[in-house]
């Protein structure tokens, strides 16, 4: 079975503790959950995945995790330990990041680990606007949405554009909570005129490399696009 290991002072590996088990209830494209995997899948960690239709809101009781409506839950199992039950995508993002010492998201730097947060929490507030957005049904609504997003989007931008994120595919934790995001914009651009990305080359660039990286492409597939916007439209 997969353990956990540390590396000596002799320079030899010591197994420490088995590896926790992920377990995703999701509806079909839903932000949070990919970004969970895209945190496994960049660290070639197996996942399973249950799809919930997000319209029938609570998942089924008995020994499953409880489901609210609209929110996936990350069960995470370990040996002789009860099961945990994550719905909050920086916890799960923690999480993760804390069983996988040995492969970091974070810089080492506490300066840069707070930018990242900073950053990351940029990303969480771009995608809940968008997700309005996209459940917006008066042209009033969504337009005052749009309008909110721009503040959001232009401080990605300039934290894109400074420095924020590399020019490479080293995987940080803040292309986990971005690439989704991007992805969709990218997607709604394209299918809609939507716009979203327009002044933002910096956010442009990035979404392009990002879907350059097998981690991001194996959860964000071009077979996904239909199924997103099926939910969109």
């Amino acid at each position: 079975s997969s353990r956990a290991g540390r590396i000596g002072k002799t320079g030899e590996c010591r197994m420490t503790h088995p590896l926790p088990g992920f377990h995703l209830r999701c509806t079909a494209a839903c932000p949070v959950a990919q970004r969970a995997m895209i945190a496994l899948a960049g660290r070639g960690r197996p996942w399973t995945v249950e799809t919930v239709d997000e319209r029938h809101g609570t998942g089924p009781e008995g020994d499953r995790a409880p489901v609210r409506a609209g929110l996936p839950v990350l069960t995470v199992t370990r040996p002789g330990q009860a099961d945990l039950h994550l719905s909050e995508t920086f916890a799960m993002i923690e999480l993760i990041e804390d069983t996988h010492p040995g492969h970091p998201l974070y810089p080492a730097d506490p300066y840069d680990r707070a930018r990242h947060r900073d950053m990351m929490e940029t990303g969480r507030q771009i995608q809940h606007q968008l997700s309005a957005a996209t459940r917006a049904r008066e042209h009033n609504e969504l337009d005052m949405i749009v309008h909110w997003m721009r503040g959001p989007l232009m401080r990605a931008e300039a934290q894109a554009r400074d420095g924020g994120v590399g020019p490479d595919l080293r995987l940080t934790n803040v292309d986990v909570v971005f690439a989704p995001t991007l992805w969709r914009l990218r997607v709604l651009d394209s299918a809609f005129r939507t716009f979203f990305l327009r002044g933002c080359p910096a956010l442009s660039a990035w979404a392009e490399r990002l879907q350059d990286h097998p981690a991001v492409r194996s959860v964000l597939p071009d077979s996904l696009v239909r199924v997103y916007l099926d939910g969109v439209v």
